[in-house]
């Protein structure tokens, strides 16, 4: 029933406020690419630099895939589907989160500072974009998925958290090559 009260020329300004919206993220994502290439080679921490590269690449790539679906979808006078539209905002919601996650287990940064950076800001810059869908019900799982992060981070930055410690173990070891005697 809900669907039968939108009209066509609302879901086709909707789409185009959405390509609009993955269009300032695209620049957003770009812009700390830069800055997170620039930093990790005036640091010499290649370790955090290809990390965090490796990940923005994968957001910008799933933000690219997201925008041509967009835009097929206005051209044939289509609608994207709704599994893709739900995978969007579960990467989105999250890319503040693997961000201070990546920033704690190459141990750029203490579990309280991780806690207390200005990377945090990012969930309410990422929030507000996810509002901008004129979905109702993908805004209410944006924020939920985003409550239930900023809820259990605490929990999971302990120091003495098991999780964090199992998780800096497999991270480690992932990037770390081992000699052989």
């Amino acid at each position: 029933m809900a669907r039968a009260l939108q009209s066509t020329a609302f879901e086709r300004a909707s789409l185009q406020s959405e390509k609009y919206r993955v269009i300032a993220l695209l620049c957003i994502l770009v812009a700390i690419t830069i800055f997170v290439i620039a930093r990790g080679i005036s640091t010499q921490n290649y370790l955090l630099l290809t990390v965090q590269a490796v990940v923005l690449v994968f957001i910008i790539a799933h933000e690219a895939v997201m925008w041509n679906a967009i835009r097929i979808a206005l051209r044939d006078d289509t609608d994207v589907l709704p599994e893709l539209w739900v995978f969007n905002v579960l990467i989105e919601s999250q890319i503040p989160t693997v961000a201070l996650f990546v920033l704690l287990l190459t141990r750029w940064m203490t579990p309280h500072q991780v806690l207390v950076a200005p990377t945090v800001a990012f969930y309410f810059v990422f929030i507000t974009l996810s509002t901008l869908r004129l979905r109702p019900s993908l805004t209410f799982v944006t924020g939920l998925l985003s409550a239930f992060v900023i809820f259990w981070s605490p929990f999971l930055c302990n120091s003495d958290s098991a999780i964090q410690k199992r998780l800096a173990v497999h991270f480690r070891c992932a990037f770390t090559s081992r000699t052989r005697d």
